[in-house]
């Protein structure tokens, strides 16, 4: 089944390849599905030929033939301006970090992994339905990590056992932990989320839920602590953005009770621990103490931090510990800084005014809940899945994933949207 499914990605990229030459937009499709299963893993003989190299520098010969679109890139928003400062700070940390050539191979993997995203997202994604194609490739990639998760455990494959609990890996690369494959299907559960409530049709609906579904059993399947605290997040914050809001609450509420039945007493009592401080065990210990080296880095390198991916070697040379901070903010603190934390907040800060604008001028022109565009719902996903994310950082060193800056491009792809469709003016763009 695993094959199968692993086939049909496949087939996907190829196709999406192919028809990018008169839809360039599928070009961010093919390369996102690319990066996000890591498909030069599952298939070597991909890996061996670079095909993901190869469809990077594709994507920036189709940029450039866009030349006619440059102004899309041009720092006319906040969220632009402080994604090009994040990465002239990131340039700048490289040249001053402890270790140049672990920054400068991290510096090659922020850009072929999630910088790109940013600029294919905001020249490519034009309108509506633009943003609505791209949501559904996000959940297919996403649905095909989720099943075959599921497939796995049942198998018995990619399954290890860890204090009494078996908890499944993911497919490849990075989602192979399973911390980080849950923590990627919560942040994705806001945009399926509010697919459903788009959608119209009966057998889209019932789709989307079974995918919802899966999604959500698949974290419990990881026994991740972290995604599951992140998953009870993501729900009471998609609760609180209900127009009833008592009701979501509360159904929000029998979620967690249903949640703590289907997991079993011995999930349950692994999940308890993050309600004890006190006993969170050797990994709950070590997100606690990844924010504290990162704190203990910045003291010592405050403007521009140990350099970008520097921090296990920091770790390793003053903490005698080389392991990554399994801590966002520990993260952004030791390896970047005041500069890093000013331009990295400023495009997250931004990014989400920008959903919160969007979202405003379309509920100040009065439109009906059926007829709202499907910018409003793909707005409102952006900014709570950011929120769930935010939360989860406290679990994860999550600075080189992809999610931040793909938003961020997206959003600057639905600022243009929005004051060409839904008067935003020129000021609020800005």
């Amino acid at each position: 089944m695993i094959k199968y499914l692993n086939l049909a990605i496949l087939l996907l990229i190829f196709i999406f390849l192919a028809s990018s030459v008169a839809r360039k937009e599928r070009m961010l499709w093919a390369i996102f599905i690319i990066g996000f299963t890591q498909i030069g893993d599952i298939y070597p003989q991909l890996g061996t030929m670079r095909l993901e190299l190869i469809v990077g520098l594709l994507s920036l010969i189709y940029l450039l033939l866009s030349l006619n679109k440059s102004d899309y890139l041009s720092p006319q928003n906040k969220i632009s301006k402080f994604f090009y400062l994040f990465i002239a700070t990131a340039l700048l940390s490289c040249l001053f970090a402890l270790n140049r050539p672990e920054a400068f191979f991290w510096l090659e993997y922020y850009f072929k992994r999630c910088w790109i995203l940013f600029f294919l997202a905001a020249v490519f994604i034009e309108d509506d339905k633009g943003l609505h194609q791209f949501s559904v490739i996000f959940i297919i990639a996403v649905s095909w990590l989720s099943l075959a998760s599921i497939i796995n455990y049942i198998s018995g494959a990619r399954v290890v056992e860890v204090d009494g609990v078996l908890r499944v890996r993911g497919a490849t690369g990075i989602l192979s932990n399973p911390n980080g494959m849950a923590n990627t299907i919560v942040q994705t559960l806001p945009f399926i989320y509010y697919l459903y409530l788009y959608e119209v049709a009966r057998y889209k609906k019932i789709t989307i839920f079974f995918l919802f579904s899966i999604a959500v059993f698949a974290v419990f399947l990881s026994g991740s602590r972290g995604g599951f605290y992140g998953l009870i997040a993501c729900i009471f914050i998609l609760a609180l953005f209900s127009k009833r809001r008592k009701i979501a609450i509360m159904m929000a509420m029998g979620f967690v009770l249903v949640s703590i039945l289907v997991a079993g007493p011995a999930l349950v009592s692994r999940y308890a621990t993050i309600l004890n401080p006190s006993d969170l065990g050797y990994s709950g210990d070590s997100r606690i103490w990844g924010l504290r080296h990162g704190i203990g880095m910045f003291l010592r390198r405050p403007v521009i931090g140990v350099g970008l991916g520097n921090y296990p070697v920091a770790r390793q040379q003053w903490f005698g510990w080389r392991l990554w901070a399994h801590n966002h903010y520990g993260q952004l603190i030791g390896e970047l800084g005041i500069l890093g934390i000013f331009t990295w907040g400023g495009m997250i800060f931004y990014t989400i005014k920008a959903c919160r604008l969007i979202r405003s001028k379309i509920d100040g022109q009065h439109v009906e809940k059926s007829n709202r565009p499907f910018i409003y719902y793909f707005v409102t996903a952006v900014e709570t899945s950011t929120y769930a994310r935010l939360i989860l950082g406290m679990s994860t060193h999550s600075m080189h994933i992809f999610f931040w800056y793909l938003n961020a491009g997206l959003m600057v792809a639905c600022l243009r949207i929005a004051s060409r469709d839904y008067f935003l003016t020129e000021d609020e763009n800005k």
